[in-house]
């Protein structure tokens, strides 16, 4: 019995190197989604942020300009000189920030314009006040610059610029918001359901690989009882029995070709020439091995007559034999069985008939030459 491994195991692991590549590349993928949608969800809010920070330094710079203004203390400044300071880097990193979004860029722009049409009211406001000797005088011209309401006109366009900013960044952020939960619920999903398919695909491998290795237990035992059973037979035959490989080295002798070739288990790998050594019985000249014949023709053989079989002793038999290829389940042959008994006893009775019918032979044609010369007998005793 030949066992064939399935191939389910290989199937089934390979489908699981194919789910695990599948998962490993979903994984990576919507990981870089996820990472992405969360980059672009703080991009949108460091946009809000900037905005708001923006907004706050000119709130700033308008107290610090209204404080010094009633209250004449230099140190009420400083929260506008402060503000003169952060707002062009403000205003810079907030128009790095909406270079992927031209109309945001633009109104970033606009805004640029406005906070410094606005930080120049401010500085005239502050330039009266300094210039003017009569201090009393400066700030009845700067108050006036303030109520005049051209700051407070600016600052509205300001804030109203910086809303609608602000309200499209939320839209965004809301879109960007849910495109990042769906990458997340999908990532989730994807890695659960990767995960349930390679449990179960490993669950399968297992039973696989046990029932394979179940059955190649189960073949193991069949064939180790189909070969003591072919042990058995060839143990009970009264031929002598040799098997040999493709390669025509000995691989299995029974006890009667043990005694008649003189080799035991030492033979086991040996070349089936040093075993099995035939000579003509009349010239003395080797005869060709039959297992030889066999590998090459692939056919049933059998010796001609008058071989003789030179056991490692030095003695030898005359025997007959026949030998048969060893195909596996492709038809391939693999090896050669070798069958062969001793004829001595044979021969000697083919050699005693052989002389018995010589013998009659003679009789016969001594009778029938008495027969057809009746007188020879007397004359033969007259002469003597």
């Amino acid at each position: 019995m030949r066992f064939i491994p399935s191939r389910g195991p290989a199937v089934a692991v390979a489908l699981l190197v194919v789910a695990l590549v599948i998962d490993a590349g979903l994984s990576v993928h919507n990981i870089r989604e996820v990472a992405v949608s969360v980059q672009w969800v703080s991009h949108t809010n460091e946009v809000l942020t900037r905005l708001e920070a923006v907004l706050s330094t000119l709130k700033d710079a308008e107290t610090g300009q209204r404080g010094y203004l009633l209250a004449g203390e230099a140190s009420y400044l400083e929260p506008y000189r402060e503000a003169v300071d952060r707002l062009p880097g403000q205003i810079a990193a907030l128009r790095q920030l909406t270079l992927d979004n031209p109309p945001q860029t633009a109104r970033v722009l606009r805004l640029d314009e406005l906070a410094t049409q606005r930080m120049a009211i401010l500085k005239r406001g502050l330039d009266l006040v300094g210039l003017d000797p009569d201090r009393g005088r400066g700030l009845s011209s700067a108050r006036q610059t303030v109520l005049s309401g051209e700051g407070k006109q600016v600052m509205d366009r300001i804030r109203a610029e910086v809303d609608e900013m602000e309200r499209v960044e939320r839209e965004l952020l809301e879109e960007r918001g849910a495109i990042a939960r769906g990458a997340a619920r999908t990532a989730f999903v994807t890695t659960v359901v990767a995960l349930v398919i390679g449990l179960a695909l490993v669950a399968l491998v297992v039973w696989l690989f046990a029932r394979n290795l179940a059955m190649r237990q189960r073949a193991s035992e069949v064939l180790q009882a189909e070969r003591e059973r072919f042990r058995t037979t060839l143990t009970s035959i009264g031929d002598g029995v040799m098997v040999t490989d493709a390669q025509g080295r000995v691989t299995l002798l029974n006890p009667v070709a043990e005694a008649l070739t003189g080799w035991d288990a030492d033979a086991i790998g040996r070349p089936v020439e040093a075993v099995f050594r035939i000579v003509n019985e009349a010239t003395r000249a080797p005869v060709e091995n039959p297992v030889g014949k066999v590998l090459r023709e692939g056919a049933v053989v059998g010796l001609g007559n008058h071989t003789v079989l030179i056991g490692r002793d030095g003695r030898e038999r005359p025997i007959d034999d026949s030998g048969a290829p060893i195909r596996d389940g492709r038809g391939r042959v693999v090896g050669v069985v070798l069958v062969f008994r001793d004829i001595t006893e044979r021969r000697a009775s083919e050699h005693r008939l052989h002389e018995n019918d010589r013998r009659k032979d003679e009789f016969l044609a001594m009778l029938a030459h008495e027969l057809r010369n009746p007188l020879a007998p007397i004359r033969n005793a007259a002469h003597t």
